[in-house]
């Protein structure tokens, strides 16, 4: 059946608009048999949705990730999600994400469990705060927050930092230069200026 009696016939039939949106189409699996997880847009949900792409043809509602799905369908609309509740969904993955609390007005670690959820959900906190900035933000205040960083040089020395997801301080190997100020010279003065109750990753 695909044969046409002409280009425009087949074209008219086969290929899609150059502008029409991703995120308008109706998830498509394809017709292969392959194994690949890959995330698109329900419009009925409103949210990103992974499913199983077998390979081959499908179409462009087709996103490697649920981020690049949501940045494509979701955070490209004149919507604010900086407001929206956190929501870390129903399934069973823990996945590491951030989302931004307005009651805190910062952005805060959470588990996303892979399904569901909505979004005010970040796969980094700096993309986080790019996409919703804070009113007032005290690196020095917040450094417990900051993630690990080693830096350029090569004068490695042994350092300690607050690892915000596990709720513990870490060894971890400094360079010597460069990094941030979650970074402590012995154990015991991570514990000192990071073991609070605010530091907390909520599991749900």
């Amino acid at each position: 059946k695909n044969r046409f009696m002409g280009m425009q016939d087949c074209e008219t039939t086969c290929v899609l608009p150059e502008k029409m949106d991703p995120c308008l189409l109706d998830v498509e699996p394809g017709p292969c048999r392959g194994n690949f997880t890959r995330w698109h847009f329900d419009q009925t949900k409103d949210e990103c949705v992974r499913f199983t792409f077998g390979g081959c043809k499908g179409n462009a509602n087709n996103f490697l990730s649920d981020n690049e799905c949501m940045q494509r369908c979701i955070r490209g609309r004149s919507k604010d999600i900086c407001s929206l509740p956190k929501k870390a969904g129903s399934c069973e993955d823990t996945l590491p994400r951030w989302h931004f609390d307005s009651t805190e007005n910062r952005c805060m670690p959470f588990y996303y469990t892979g399904c569901e959820g909505n979004a005010n959900r970040f796969e980094a906190r700096t993309e986080c705060e790019t996409t919703c900035p804070p009113d007032s933000y005290d690196p020095e205040e917040n450094k417990c927050a900051l993630p690990k960083v080693a830096g350029e040089c090569y004068d490695y020395q042994n350092r300690w930092f607050y690892d915000l997801f596990s709720r513990e301080c870490k060894s971890f190997v400094y360079s010597g230069c460069g990094g941030n100020v979650n970074n402590f010279l012995t154990y015991e003065a991570c514990i000192a200026e990071c073991d609070y109750e605010d530091s907390t990753v909520p599991v749900t």
